[in-house]
């Protein structure tokens, strides 16, 4: 565990540091179990461990790790993620892409701008929200759009979102799972 550390110390300082896709790169003293480690071509250390939360403190948007094209070539910086959280508390929401964990968002977060292309495949994609137990929840609505748009700079245009998922303080704690189906081309 020492030598993968100094291994991440060395090659962290040679590019950026991202946890689940969030940048990290003020990350220190801390220890991730049941993860897994990518290094990029530009030295961008990638640590993907679900279970852990990271929010970043960073206004600028955060995308996902560059996990080159995909077979099914789906463009960067079409299909994005925005979260709007209207002073909610008490949510806690895990989405799903094609069965494949994307990320956890959860109520009081900062804002959550994410591209959606690394997960997503041309043709039918599966999206699922699970609502996962919980307080009850109060406040204001806790939504998440996915849909097109397109970055000026740093500034998200989303045209009318495909799926507009909100969670409000009178749902029931757990929710359930909600399954939503999207085209992409």
């Amino acid at each position: 565990m020492l030598a993968l550390a100094l291994l991440l110390t060395g090659i962290a300082t040679a590019g950026d540091l991202y946890v689940n896709g969030v940048l990290a790169n003020g990350l220190r003293d801390q220890e991730f179990k049941d993860a897994d480690i990518r290094i990029d071509a530009e030295g961008d250390v990638h640590i993907d461990a679900p279970q852990y939360v990271v929010r970043s403190l960073d206004p600028v948007p955060v995308t996902p790790p560059n996990t080159g094209p995909s077979p099914s070539a789906v463009p960067r910086g079409v299909w994005w993620l925005v979260t709007e959280d209207q002073r909610s508390s008490g949510h806690s929401i895990e989405l799903f892409i094609n069965g494949a964990l994307v990320r956890r968002i959860s109520s009081g977060e900062p804002q959550l701008i994410l591209d959606l292309a690394p997960w997503l495949a041309s043709g039918l994609n599966d999206i699922t929200f699970s609502a996962l137990p919980g307080p009850q929840p109060s406040g204001g609505v806790l939504h998440v759009y996915l849909g097109t748009g397109q970055n000026d700079a740093g500034v998200i245009r989303m045209h009318d979102p495909e799926i507009d998922y909100a969670r409000r303080s009178s749902d029931p704690p757990s929710g359930g799972m909600q399954d939503f189906t999207i085209s992409v081309r």
